[in-house]
């Protein structure tokens, strides 16, 4: 009999065994104690299998874990180590090209002075050489440039100033700027961008682009090949300007490598011209340092087209000024034009505002609490990195004096109320296109 049971008779009974008409149910109660032992044992035989089984297995995690540790110390060890070779590699690429600018400048400056020197009468294979030599020179003085403007992209040393303005214009200025060549060589050039068509980017850099996706196609196409310039959009997510030729399009196995700087994918021109392979991987550095992005298609024989895809921006207006329907009537104003505005009641506002989300252009009422409008623009010329933000103030005061000290604080440019649509959105957009 279980031991266990044996002390509960005894406590109840008062003797090791009861009456023998119990004895069916205490068999039966004596087997479930002797089942509840067994089953105890196995738990516990159960548990202490699982608790090895668990240490076991912590001891491997901790074991991956250490290794991983490890290796992601090696991976930041590396990392490091190759963004310490990459920087001495842009530093040395910068003070070597910086180096040999100035005397290669000399000796170009020099050869074109014998060149241009007709008091000198020279066999022709003479000038010959000379003017190879102008070339090589010219070419070389090119690529140095090209690698210093790739090393201050790189580097951070060459930051895009964004602002807005019309692409057209650039279209125009690369069109003029290469025309001489192109008609040369009988390429004809087509502007199809028209006025109007606004972006957000640093303006020279972006010239950059485009003028070296024109100058790249002249030098491929011949006689009677077109070069167009034009452009897709703007919609909600981009502006993509396009330059497509009629030339004789680029080698499929070359197309992934045209925007890499360490693989050389220059060729020669229809015309024997020469080209350093730094243009296209310094456009592609500029659209990146723009958030943007360029690509190419082509095929054999039928020409080829880039594209230079900007991101859509909407110019973002502070519009400060106290009277509630002032401000809804200016902003429904500016809708038309693709503006986003955002409101401040006050100067105060005004610049807790501009430090959380600094705008494109900011317009102001002077008479507010707090702080009021002369007060705003002096404070924002004081910042060194908004004395070029626009601010167009607008006010029921007309005296000379105010708009005289309005502009001495800093002002963009004035103006009157009641506020009149045709006055205010042209010097809005003076701004903005």
């Amino acid at each position: 009999m279980h031991s266990l049971l044996k002390r509960q008779i005894r406590r109840y009974f008062g003797e090791d065994e009861p009456s023998g008409a119990c004895s069916p149910f205490l068999k039966a109660v004596n087997a479930a104690y002797h089942q509840a032992d067994d089953d105890r044992l196995m738990l516990e035989r159960a548990m202490d299998l699982t608790s090895d089984e668990l240490m076991k297995k912590n001891a491997e995690i901790s074991e991956q874990l250490e290794e991983r540790i490890r290796m992601i110390a090696e991976l930041q060890t590396a990392k490091d180590k190759a963004v310490e070779a990459t920087n001495l590699k842009d530093k040395f690429v910068t003070l070597v090209a910086h180096d040999l600018k100035s005397p290669f400048n000399s000796i170009l400056g020099h050869l074109k002075l014998i060149q241009a020197d007709t008091s000198v009468k020279m066999a022709s294979k003479h000038k010959e050489w000379l003017n190879n030599a102008v070339q090589s020179s010219e070419m070389l003085v090119s690529m140095i440039d090209g690698l210093l403007n790739i090393s201050r992209l790189q580097t951070g040393k060459l930051v895009p100033k964004k602002r807005f303005f019309d692409v057209s214009l650039i279209s125009a200025s690369v069109i003029s700027n290469q025309s001489l060549l192109a008609k040369e060589k009988g390429v004809e050039l087509i502007n199809n961008i028209a006025p109007g068509t606004r972006v957000y980017a640093d303006m020279a850099l972006y010239l950059e682009v485009i003028q070296n996706l024109v100058s790249n196609s002249i030098k491929f196409c011949g006689k009677g090949d077109t070069v167009t310039i034009s452009v897709a959009g703007p919609n909600m997510e981009a502006v993509t300007v396009t330059v497509t030729d009629t030339g004789p399009g680029i080698y499929p196995d070359l197309i992934p490598n045209l925007f890499r700087h360490e693989v050389k994918t220059s060729t020669i021109g229809s015309a024997g011209e020469h080209g350093t392979g730094l243009g296209l991987p310094y456009a592609s550095d500029i659209m990146k340092a723009h958030d943007g992005e360029l690509r190419v298609a082509s095929r054999l024989g039928k020409g080829c087209e880039f594209t230079a895809e900007l991101p859509h921006v909407s110019p973002q207006v502070l519009m400060v000024e106290d009277d509630k329907e002032q401000r809804k009537l200016i902003a429904k104003m500016l809708h038309g034009i693709d503006v986003e505005v955002t409101e401040a009641d006050d100067g105060e506002a005004a610049l807790a505002a501009i430090k959380k989300n600094v705008p494109h252009m900011v317009l102001t009422d002077l008479k507010m609490k707090r702080l009021d409008g002369f007060g705003l623009l002096e404070q924002i010329r004081q910042n060194e990195s908004l004395k070029t933000l626009p601010v167009i103030v607008i006010t029921s005061d007309t005296t000379i004096k105010t708009r005289e000290e309005a502009f001495r604080c800093g002002a963009s440019d004035f103006t009157t109320k009641p506020v009149k649509e045709a006055d205010l959105i042209p010097r809005v957009k003076r701004h903005f296109m």
